[in-house]
């Protein structure tokens, strides 16, 4: 059963008591990550020096990044069935300018008869976290703030959100073609989200 408790400002203190908030964490200040496909992620995660290897017992982590977005993403992941881990990280001011346009359409890959599916959010607007066809990924102790949208998730599936903290953006959570979603013990926009799947 879902619950769903509404919380007054006084309350963030009550969410950092219960973790959802990482208070310790030591944030680098990063540029922002885009990821294309599992090679790029193999590639980056070995320049990065990220943990893990992908698997499922060994997942890739981005943790202890704070990322200003500017006109891109914070975090952008596309086209992924790695396993990976974003947490402990803060990312901020993702907002697309009117010059930050792509194309919102779905193309067929015939060569290898998978659908690519590209977004079919707005051209003109930026996520702090945005996924595109990804599975297998976990967000965990994220906070988010002044983004066009807090998270966006396409086409994407198996992806639990926890411990985040989703705020003054003007949208927290979005999500389109998604399965397998669920948030807990998320603060989003003034609300906390005990259990949503």
């Amino acid at each position: 059963m879902n619950k769903l408790k509404v919380l007054p400002v006084a309350g963030m203190l009550l969410i950092m008591a219960m973790g959802i908030v990482s208070a310790e964490v030591q944030m680098q200040s990063h540029e922002p990550i885009m990821i294309v496909n599992n090679h790029d992620f193999a590639s980056q995660a070995s320049i990065e020096g990220w943990q893990g290897d992908g698997t499922a017992k060994n997942p890739y982590v981005i943790e202890g990044y704070d990322i200003k977005g500017g006109n891109a993403n914070g975090i952008d992941i596309r086209h992924t069935n790695v396993h990976f881990i974003i947490r402990n990280c803060v990312v901020h001011q993702s907002i697309a300018s009117e010059n930050t346009a792509s194309e919102n359409t779905a193309s067929e890959n015939t060569a290898s008869e998978d659908v690519a599916y590209d977004s079919v959010f707005s051209e003109n607007i930026a996520s702090g976290i945005y996924f595109l066809n990804v599975t297998n990924a976990s967000i965990d102790h994220i906070t988010a703030y002044n983004n066009n949208n807090g998270i966006s998730l396409e086409h994407s599936l198996n992806i639990p959100i926890s411990n985040c903290n989703i705020y003054d953006n003007d949208s927290g959570i979005n999500q389109h073609s998604t399965q397998d979603i669920s948030k807990v013990n998320c603060y989003i926009n003034g609300e906390l989200f005990t259990q949503f799947p």
